[in-house]
């Protein structure tokens, strides 16, 4: 069993999602608004497609288990949502 991965009681194998995305320099990003669909009044709040982005350096995950992406938006294009993404199939949040 790699670091990255665990062995949780029932005896599966949980691969931390941080140590998959460790080390890309190219990511799917999308907001989590958009992709979970959210509506007020019947209208979506936020339409963001998942877009790659190329990233300045490459990810990593530091001592505090944090995930750093280097170069990534801020904020949603569409929405401003400056929280929560899906970072290659991962739910992320920045705070």
């Amino acid at each position: 069993m790699s670091t990255e991965e665990t062995a949780s009681p029932d005896g599966r194998t949980y691969r931390d999602p941080f140590e998959k995305i460790a080390g890309e320099t190219e990511i799917e990003w999308q907001c989590a608004t958009a992709a979970r669909d959210v509506e007020f009044d019947g209208e979506p709040i936020c339409e963001h497609d998942p877009e790659t982005i190329t990233l300045d350096e490459p990810a990593y995950v530091d001592d505090e288990h944090r995930l750093h992406l280097p170069g990534r938006p801020l904020d949603c294009p569409e929405c401003g949502n400056p929280y929560e993404f899906l970072v290659n199939g991962s739910v992320v949040t920045f705070v």
